[in-house]
């Protein structure tokens, strides 16, 4: 908190608790490009805004059908929006973690709806990392009838890691392997 504070941040909330209106500053909002933040953001300037301004910046790719309800009701009031890259948690120089502790019955549930989903969130946050690390790597996996999981999981992370390079001068693979394991 003093390292916001030294940067004359004053105030720190929660998007989905009530606020009150501060019509005289200018808000950073640092959030996760989902239905549900972009709906609280636009709530904040929809009727009356909260904020003379608005710095917005996505913890990873913003989809377009949010980033088109953004711009319909609040455009006069974003300064600056940006994606970051960062839907993964550091722990140490060389470790990270995608913080989804719900993931692992998501996938190996008999029962789980919502497999698929959980295995995108992850290549999502795979690729997030390899972006922020300007990385390309190879996307290996054990071919074997009982790693479908790591099939479709290298699989997706290959085919984002091919659409978010595809603007990239180099779009050259790097050495580097990323190896997805069961």
């Amino acid at each position: 908190m003093s390292d916001l504070m030294s940067e004359k941040i004053t105030i720190v909330e929660d998007l989905f608790k009530s606020r009150e209106p501060v019509p005289e500053m200018k808000a950073i909002y640092f959030i996760s490009p989902t239905a549900k933040c972009v709906e609280a953001f636009i709530a904040d300037f929809k009727t009356k805004p909260k904020y003379k301004a608005a710095y917005v910046y996505f913890t990873d790719y913003c989809p377009d059908e949010l980033f088109n309800n953004m711009k319909l009701y609040c455009a006069k009031y974003i300064r600056v929006c940006k994606e970051i890259n960062m839907s993964f948690m550091p722990q140490e120089a060389q470790v990270f973690t995608c913080d989804n502790p719900g993931a692992f019955q998501s996938i190996y549930s008999p029962n789980s709806q919502d497999k698929m989903n959980t295995l995108e969130t992850m290549a999502d946050q795979l690729v997030s990392l390899c972006a922020t690390l300007d990385e390309y790597p190879g996307v290996r996996y054990k071919k074997d009838a009982n790693m479908e999981n790591a099939k479709t999981l290298a699989e997706l992370v290959d085919d984002k890691l091919a659409k978010h390079y595809e603007l990239d001068d180099s779009g050259k693979k790097k050495v580097i392997p990323l190896l997805i394991k069961e």
